[in-house]
């Protein structure tokens, strides 16, 4: 089963290549729901790969054991920041790219809009589940981490916290809410589409502040293959304890992906407009 999910991993590493190829030629950016959609989209592999080969994407595309930290790569967009009414800092999903994330940004954004996303070393911010041992992810999810913190401290140099905003999808929603909750403070708000916080178990004393009523939309399915439903649940209940007003929406059925309803519903929570 190991090498057949090495394989389907390979084999999808090459299909996504080609197609970021083809599709940058013709002018177009690839959706960074690619991974969720190609697996949804082929419901037989969830048979033929029953332990999740999708999370094991990371073996084709895994950081370099040789490397110990990201390199800080970011590409910006929308309003230029020292223009801007307000920040949206991105987190992209493992195997995505900070130009995928951008459409998410794109979509997400009012007009005055500063853009930020970060780019992963080889795509991918740790190793391993968010959910696995601490250790395992070492050294690069606290490389992420401080990526994440310099990025929203540099923004802060520019705007306020209250007008500084963070979002990701998956693998990006659980590095956007874990720095959320370790910065803790009134930010303009966060978008988490299928993400909790990050570790085998809660370590509370990493999370201090006060978020003083500040907005979290947080979105899953009933039955994601990658981010269980009971760590979201756990996750929104930490984020309320420390004062943050938490929307938790469940999709039942849903596959790992972002839908148009969802992108709807955290606009109007967020930026508290109508849908």
């Amino acid at each position: 089963m190991k090498n057949r999910e090495v394989i389907f991993c390979a084999i999808l590493s090459g299909i996504k290549n080609l197609y970021c190829q083809y599709w940058t030629a013709a002018g177009c950016t690839l959706s960074p729901f690619f991974v969720a959609d190609f697996y949804a989209a082929f419901p037989f592999l969830q048979i033929f790969f029953p332990e999740k080969a999708v999370d094991n994407y990371a073996n084709a595309n895994k950081i370099n054991q040789s490397m110990s930290s990201h390199t800080f790569t970011l590409i910006e967009a929308g309003t230029p920041l020292a223009e801007a009414k307000r920040a949206i800092l991105l987190f992209h999903g493992r195997g995505g790219s900070a130009a995928d994330i951008l459409n998410l940004g794109n979509t997400l954004a009012p007009a005055d809009t500063y853009l930020a996303a970060l780019q992963a070393t080889n795509h991918t911010w740790y190793p391993y589940s968010f959910m696995a041992p601490a250790a395992d992810n070492q050294p690069w999810l606290d490389s992420a981490l401080a990526n994440a913190r310099q990025l929203f401290e540099q923004t802060e140099k520019v705007l306020p916290a209250a007008q500084i905003y963070l979002a990701g999808f998956s693998q990006g929603a659980c590095l956007t809410l874990e720095t959320t909750a370790r910065l803790a403070r009134p930010f303009g708000g966060a978008f988490v589409f299928t993400g909790g916080l990050i570790g085998e178990h809660l370590d509370l004393s990493h999370y201090n502040g006060h978020f003083a009523g500040m907005r979290v939309f947080m979105s899953n399915g009933d039955r994601d293959p990658h981010v269980p439903l009971s760590r979201s649940e756990e996750s929104k209940q930490v984020l309320e304890q420390m004062g943050a007003v938490v929307n938790l929406a469940v999709y039942p059925g849903r596959p790992h992906t972002i839908m148009q309803q969802e992108l709807a519903l955290a606009q109007a929570f967020i930026f508290q407009t109508q849908p």
